[in-house]
Order: structure tokens, then C-alpha cells, then sequence
């Protein structure tokens, strides 16, 4: 793991760190893990857990950290999104596409939401695969009954990613890797 990598070098928390595979060739598929805390807290460490789960499946990983709200109005969250995603298209083969940019090419993708999301409708993950699957492009939901807007999934033990480790797993395999 490389950590701290500068993104954006005008800010405090412009840094970045990148998981790669320990086998295989590259170029790596990747995937960017954005921790949570709704723009007002979190650190790119929390995703470490994911990142090691990709990184044993031959898959990369980019852990960002992004300016937050107590300090930074937006759109300065949004603008560090914005600035991860060139510095991975200046530094990487390949890279995941918002709703805004999506296009036939785009990759397959998987969204997991908790079904009873009070802060983010669960129907923005339902929405953006109608419109990437309108376009050929496979893409699926997984919506989690009774679950508010988490990253894990309550009352699991270990932790897992919302919709499960084995979803995520069956998908990346499906998509990402060859064998």
C-alpha cells in the first residue's frame, strides 16, 4: 500500500492512498473506496478493510480524503471527488463514471443502498442503473430491507459491506477478473 499520495496539493487533506494486488499483472481493474461521514467527517483509512478485500481478489483500490464541511463550504467535497477521479484518469488505465457521464462503454456496476436510506433515497442507485442498463451497460441494485444509510451491514460479525461480502465478491469476479 502507498499512502498519502498528493491529489490535489492545495489542501490538507488532498491525499489519497492507492491498494494494488501483490499478484498478477498490470494494469489492475480498480475500484475507488470515498468513505462516508455525509461531508462532514471520515477518513480514508476506514476503508482500508475494503481495500484489502479488493486487493486479494487482483483488484486496486483508491482511498481518497476530501475537505469537510466544518471547514470548507461545498462544493469543495465535491470538487476533491472530481479531483481524485483526474488524477486517477492522469495515473490510471482504467476508471468507474458518474450518472452525469455515463455511456455504452461505461463498466459494469454494482450499487448496494439500505432500503430505508433516511438521508440518500435508495431510488438515486435504482435510477442510476435504469440509465446505465438503458444503454447496454450492466448494472444492479442491491436494496437491504430495514437498513438506514450505513457502509456496513447492523449486526454483522465481522463487519461487512451493505448487501455482503459475497455479493461484492460473485460481482468482482464476474467482472473484473478473467479466471
Amino acid at each position: 500500500m502507498t499512502t498519502d499520495l498528493i491529489y490535489r496539493d492545495d489542501s490538507e487533506r488532498g491525499q489519497l492512498d492507492v491498494m494494488l494486488p501483490e499478484r498478477g499483472d498490470a494494469p489492475f481493474p480498480m475500484v475507488g473506496a470515498i468513505h462516508g461521514g455525509g461531508w462532514m467527517g471520515g477518513e480514508k483509512e476506514a476503508m482500508h478493510l475494503y481495500g484489502h478485500r479488493l486487493t486479494d481478489m487482483r483488484i486496486a483500490c483508491v482511498l481518497p480524503n476530501y475537505r469537510l464541511t466544518g471547514t470548507h463550504n461545498h462544493p469543495a467535497q465535491q470538487d476533491d471527488i472530481f479531483s481524485v477521479l483526474d488524477w486517477v484518469a492522469a495515473n490510471w488505465d482504467r476508471c468507474g463514471s458518474p450518472i452525469s457521464h455515463i455511456h455504452p462503454q461505461a463498466p459494469p456496476c454494482l450499487m448496494t443502498h439500505g432500503a430505508a436510506d433516511s438521508l440518500v433515497p435508495a431510488n438515486q442507485s435504482t435510477i442510476l442503473v435504469e440509465a446505465l442498463t438503458a444503454i447496454g451497460v450492466e448494472a444492479e441494485a442491491i436494496l437491504v430491507p430495514g437498513v438506514d444509510h450505513a457502509a456496513t451491514m447492523p449486526d454483522i460479525s465481522p463487519e461487512e459491506p451493505l448487501g455482503g461480502i459475497a455479493s461484492f465478491q460473485t460481482f468482482w469476479r464476474r467482472h473484473l477478473l478473467s479466471d
